[in-house]
């Protein structure tokens, strides 16, 4: 009992930041799910209860490499949505405390502290670590992945190489943007200790890390006779599609996304770091650099891709304005005003991230209503396979052509139709606009955004 009353003494502080952030998604789990988010629980679904990937009557659909669906598959075998968002909840906290380590291996307890409280606190990492989205795992996976490597290089305990290298790999299979980091932390672990390449923890860390690997190209290669199919990302690469953006859309909108407040506090800390000639944040600006050229590179550009540079940033910029208390000359009275400035700044973070989160994107919420009038109803969908979580069965993709269609689709079927969304026929489109068939509406549903709804209708007899 003593052990443990010392344990939460000397740690109460970061016990605390992990509660206040806890607390504060508490109210924001349940929510009307987006597309995305609808998607992965039914792809995890059929994966859990029906042992297989496939969605729409055979047709392969498999979004994400494999980790995302493991990652959800204990909340989806208990049909709970709740649990999922629970789940990325929970992962966010495991992300807040990895940056404290960092921050306090590369700093000390203080810039841990207070880089664990702004990134739990910034508003894009608050709003979906409430998302069933595959990027709060993602970026755990990187956080923890550098959290590791620090502590290697901090306390020289094999273990920690292994794990630095198994989590860089579970970052891959949870997001194939990550493809360079298990290079990244492998060459730097064997940069700075040579004799690693001999080391039993370091190829245990390999295994554990490709097991999923294994079992995603193998899935891959049963499915679609290919080890990784690149059809599924292959719209990211593309520059005409919807969401994508010039390659210069982070810097252009820097601010917006890594907020103004922190986006000053970043700069005043280069200039800070500059003097100690980058020496402590050169592995958090690498971090920072690679990450940023990757989502720059790919063609869509959304602001939640900036996630995986999130830690490093917040690191970098309380770690400088910190310091400036440490610079010779400067009155040790000014460390605690910067200390609270950091709080407030924070604090006013979490105010908005919060305000965003509960009442902005509100999803999809009508799909659960739409699934109620599909019933038994042989339905095709276009891009709305978020319908299959809701109902729980498969459901047919509209045909790939018209003359397909025709022949397909029968009197009394339903079609769900998601008029703004870019993976639907365009013929469908030209049938409901010029009424060239009997298409009775049978409801609406708005979506996140302006103008954008999704529509149930009913294929009538002629």
């Amino acid at each position: 009992m003593g052990n443990f009353e010392e344990i939460i003494k000397k740690n109460a502080w970061i016990i605390l930041i992990l509660v206040i952030a806890f607390l504060i998604r508490i109210p924001l789990l349940s929510h009307c799910l987006w597309v995305d988010e609808a998607r992965d629980l039914s792809i995890t679904y059929n994966l859990i209860h029906n042992g297989t990937l496939t969605t729409f009557n055979g047709a392969w659909y498999f979004q994400h490499p494999i980790m995302q669906y493991l990652i959800l598959s204990f909340s989806v075998a208990f049909n709970s949505e709740l649990l999922a968002t629970l789940t990325i909840a929970i992962l966010s906290l495991i992300s807040v405390y990895a940056t404290y380590i960092i921050g306090k291996k590369l700093f000390n307890e203080k810039i841990g502290l207070l880089s664990a409280f702004i990134l739990s606190m910034q508003p894009i990492f608050l709003f979906y670590s409430t998302r069933i989205l595959n990027d709060m795992t993602h970026i755990t996976f990187i956080i923890l992945s550098f959290m590791f490597l620090v502590l290697y290089e901090k306390d020289k305990r094999d273990l920690y190489a292994g794990l630095s290298i198994a989590f860089s790999i579970f970052a891959v299979t949870t997001r194939i943007t990550s493809f360079f980091l298990p290079i990244l932390i492998l060459g730097y672990l064997l940069l700075k200790n040579k004799k690693l390449i001999r080391n039993k923890w370091l190829y245990y860390g390999i295994i554990i890390g490709i097991i999923p690997g294994i079992l995603w190209i193998g899935l891959n290669y049963i499915h679609t006779g290919q080890f990784i199919n690149l059809q599924v990302w292959e719209h990211h690469l593309k520059p005409n599609i919807l969401d994508a953006g010039p390659w210069f859309y982070y810097l252009v909108n820097f601010v917006n996304i890594y907020t103004l407040s922190l986006t000053a506090l970043f700069v005043i800390s280069l200039i800070v770091h500059s003097f100690l000639k980058f020496k402590k944040i050169k592995l958090l600006l690498v971090w920072f650099i690679l990450y940023f050229i990757v989502i720059s590179w790919v063609a869509v550009k959304v602001p939640r891709y900036t996630l995986s540079t999130m830690a490093p940033f917040v690191i970098i910029s309380v770690s400088g304005f910190y310091l400036i208390s440490k610079i010779k000359g400067v009155p040790k009275q000014l460390e605690p005003i910067l200390i609270i400035a950091i709080i407030a700044i924070g604090v006013w973070l979490g105010y908005h991230g919060y305000i965003m989160t509960k009442y902005s994107s509100q999803g999809f919420c009508g799909l659960k209503e739409i699934s109620n009038y599909i019933g038994d109803h042989k339905t095709f969908a276009g891009s709305g396979m978020e319908l299959s979580w809701y109902t729980k069965r498969d459901i047919k993709r509209l045909p790939s052509n018209i003359t397909a269609f025709y022949k397909e689709v029968k009197c009394g079927d339903y079609l769900e139709v998601d008029l703004w969304e870019r993976t639907q026929p365009k013929y469908i489109f030209y049938l409901l606009q010029t009424n060239q068939s009997n298409f009775k509406i049978i409801t609406s549903w708005p979506t996140f955004g302006k103008n954008k709804f999704v529509y149930l209708f009913e294929y009538e007899c002629i």
